[in-house]
């Protein structure tokens, strides 16, 4: 598995199409080893052990198992995009990140030490690490103009109104990326909202002098 699904040097994407290819070609070489085997019992002949192909194998359904977890995290998250802003369940999405994490942690310690689940295990630790800051963005003291500055932070580009805001483009700006930025913008809205709050309260005592 030198250029194969789990060289450091492949992306978790590139891995998941290599894995699918590597399991198609596995499985022509054990037909053939079937075939060779079955002929060399036919002649009486020494059958080889064929070593370097049954260390492909183990080691393709040791990645194998990881990457069933990434592809699970996938099929999670591409299921939550298509959700509208306004119709987003924290709770679901908070659930969903939780249980995949549990599920990577279940993981034997052998496993947990190829570099291939190091990186799943990355994604998932920062696709957790987003949802403190999508629960507050869902704060009603985020305005227009807080929404412009998350859009000039992170380069995602989005109706300011957030009507046809979904799920997929919250992913698409990749919170954790920029934490400490979009905590700030976040926590100006706070401020600017008790400030506003304080002001109308003040000119509601006002008109009732």
């Amino acid at each position: 598995l030198d250029s194969g699904p789990g060289v450091s040097s492949v992306s978790l994407d590139e891995g998941v199409g290599l894995l699918a290819q590597y399991k198609m070609r596995l499985d022509k070489l054990n037909k053939t080893k079937i075939d060779l085997v079955n002929a060399l019992n036919l002649f009486n002949l020494d059958v080889k052990p064929y070593t370097n192909l049954q260390v492909t194998v183990t080691e393709t359904d040791r990645l194998e198992k990881i990457y069933d977890l990434y592809v699970k995290f996938l099929e999670f998250k591409e299921g939550m995009s298509t959700l509208k802003w306004n119709e987003l369940d924290i709770t679901v999405l908070q659930k969903g990140a939780e249980d995949l994490e549990k599920e990577g942690r279940k993981f034997p310690k052998d496993l947990k030490e190829i570099y291939t689940f190091k990186m799943v295990e990355k994604v998932l630790a920062n696709f957790k690490e987003a949802l403190p800051l999508v629960v507050n963005l869902k704060n009603d003291s985020m305005k227009g103009r807080h929404w412009l500055k998350v859009m000039e932070t992170t380069g995602v580009q989005f109706d300011a109104s957030l009507k046809g805001l979904t799920l997929g483009a919250v992913f698409e700006m990749e919170l954790h990326k920029f934490a400490a930025d979009i905590e700030e913008i976040i926590n100006e809205s706070a401020q600017e909202a008790k400030i506003e709050n304080v002001k109308f309260i003040t000119k509601k005592n006002k008109v009732k002098d």
